[in-house]
């Protein structure tokens, strides 16, 4: 069995305490559990003790590989631990981000569909493979609240391509799949 993140932004700075009883801001497992639309259909289960810094390096190695060496062009963040129980930490999206995310998953999904005969349009393993490469199923998913988890591509493709969106980190939690 595998498992990822859901990783929650918001575009208010955290302003409660984590691991220090008032974290009733942050999104909480039990929330992510009682969403049916996403334990069952795709984790088998979520479960919390995920350490929210390492999640977020997690996350923005994830975005480096994606983007390639010109990374800093279209992302940038900030992460800093001190002796507070929450680390001040946001990741800003720079104008231009989108196209540059998704440039790889549009060649390759286009070299797909070019060698795509009629017996493999209508195999239903290849169309599950297609539409994997149009929005990722499995891997981080990202929320602004627990009701509301989306994979990480669905993300990507509701921020603007012709701003900077500034997130701020709030909580992160594990799934199973």
């Amino acid at each position: 069995m595998a498992s990822s993140r859901i990783i929650q932004l918001r575009s208010e700075q955290l302003s409660c305490a984590v691991n220090d009883g008032d974290d009733d801001c942050l999104m909480s497992v039990e929330d992510i559990k009682a969403n049916s639309s996403f334990v069952g259909p795709i984790a088998k289960y979520a479960s919390g003790g995920s350490d929210r810094v390492k999640d977020f390096n997690w996350l923005i190695k994830i975005l480096q590989n994606q983007l390639g060496d010109e990374h800093e062009k279209y992302v940038s963040w900030r992460c800093i631990e001190d002796d507070s129980k929450t680390p001040d930490a946001y990741i800003i999206f720079k104008a231009g981000f989108k196209k540059a995310y998704f440039q790889n998953i549009y060649s390759a999904f286009i070299e797909k569909v070019a060698h795509m005969s009629l017996e493999s349009f209508t195999d239903r393993l290849y169309a599950a493979q297609l539409e994997d490469a149009i929005r990722g199923k499995f891997g981080f998913y990202i929320a602004e609240d627990a009701s509301n988890l989306m994979p990480i591509d669905t993300f990507v493709r509701y921020l603007p391509d012709d701003e900077d969106v500034k997130l701020w980190l709030w909580s992160t939690a594990k799934y199973h799949f």
